[in-house]
Order: structure tokens, then C-alpha cells, then sequence
């Protein structure tokens, strides 16, 4: 199916599958322990937001390990912001509250984020 006929929800899939092979391209290894990365995490949830959903710079690439222990809570979290942090940049979290929501997602902005992270 070619793009422009696309609904949005099929964008959005598209869009985010996109700058998941993009993360996974640019960081192929975990970066909390470095081993083979298979997934991005999205730091910030992205039930905050689309905001934070559609932020690359909100993607670290973890191995299935690291994500299990994210998602279950057992890193200490002190440790884990320092991670973050370390990985980031102090000012990481003073950028990701600049970010404004999308109101309303079009499909003109998905149309151009997808051109963005085809090239």
C-alpha cells in the first residue's frame, strides 16, 4: 500500500517502526550494559504523551534483559537516572519538559516525519 493512502493509525505504525530501526541501526548495543540491543525503551513513558511516543531522542536501545528490569522496577533508581543521565546529558530532562504535545496528530506531520526517517 503505498503511503499517501495510509490512515492514521498505519502512520503512525509506520512512523514508529521507522525510528525503531533507526534507533536500532545508530545503537545496535544495549546502552545500560552493552550487549546486543534488541528493542528501543521510550525513557519517558509514552502514555504521557505523543510528545514523548514520537521523540527519538526519548529512545534508548536496550537488550530484552535491561528492558524486563525497566518495566519491572528492579533498577535502582537512582542508579538508572544516572544511567540516563550519563547517557543523555545532564540537561536531558530540562529538554524532554521543552517539548510541546501535539494536539492533534495530522497527517501531514506524520507524512513528514516519516519522510524525515526514511532518508
Amino acid at each position: 500500500m503505498k503511503i499517501e493512502n495510509k490512515n492514521i493509525k498505519q502512520l503512525k505504525t509506520t512512523l514508529w517502526k521507522l525510528m525503531a530501526k533507526r534507533k536500532m541501526h545508530n545503537d545496535p548495543y544495549c546502552q545500560l550494559c552493552m550487549k546486543p540491543a534488541n528493542a528501543p525503551h521510550h525513557i519517558i513513558l509514552k502514555s504521557r504523551g505523543s510528545q514523548y511516543y514520537f521523540s527519538y531522542e526519548n529512545l534508548l536501545s536496550v537488550c530484552n534483559g535491561c528492558h524486563l528490569k525497566i518495566h519491572q522496577m528492579k533498577f535502582d533508581n537512582d542508579i538508572l537516572l544516572e544511567q540516563i543521565n550519563n547517557i543523555k546529558g545532564e540537561d536531558f530532562w530540562d529538554r524532554m519538559r521543552e517539548l510541546r504535545p501535539i494536539k492533534k496528530l495530522t497527517r501531514q506531520w506524520l507524512l513528514e516525519m516519516i519522510n524525515l526517517y526514511k532518508e
